[in-house]
């Protein structure tokens, strides 16, 4: 089996390929996470994501990487996380409608967001703690 990962028009591409089939591309996940320095010295954590069937996304989040929790989860995660409940009927409904029922769930020190695609096809960040 080949691995072949790249950028084409803006897009992730990752694909396997075993005997001349081309296997599907990776579902929604984390692609990776880089502290940036921004005005004033203060360090961010980027938080670069795809959901399956999406163009890649970022997001800066206002501490360091080294802090940051950055993972897809679905309900049950953040039913354990003790999460699911802050999110009201509507915004459960944009988590569960994700492909394969998985959001990017992110954490600091102080808060955690998910970030659930809404009906206009925008991530919209939804505080779940404080």
């Amino acid at each position: 089996m080949r691995h072949v990962a790249g950028w084409i028009g803006g897009v992730a591409l990752s694909l396997s390929v075993s005997a001349g089939v081309l296997a599907a591309p990776a579902g929604s996940r984390v692609i990776g996470r880089q502290d940036r320095v921004v005005a004033g010295g203060k360090r961010v954590c980027v938080v670069d994501f795809v959901y399956a069937g999406r163009a890649p996304e970022d997001l800066f989040w206002e501490e360091p990487c080294a802090v940051v929790t950055a993972k897809m989860v679905d309900r049950r995660e953040l039913e354990a996380l003790d999460r699911w409940a802050r999110l009201d009927a509507d915004q459960q409904r944009f988590v569960e409608r994700m492909p394969g029922g998985r959001v990017l769930y992110v954490a600091g020190r102080f808060s955690a967001s998910v970030y659930p695609v809404d009906i206009t096809g925008t991530s919209i960040e939804v505080t779940v703690a404080d």
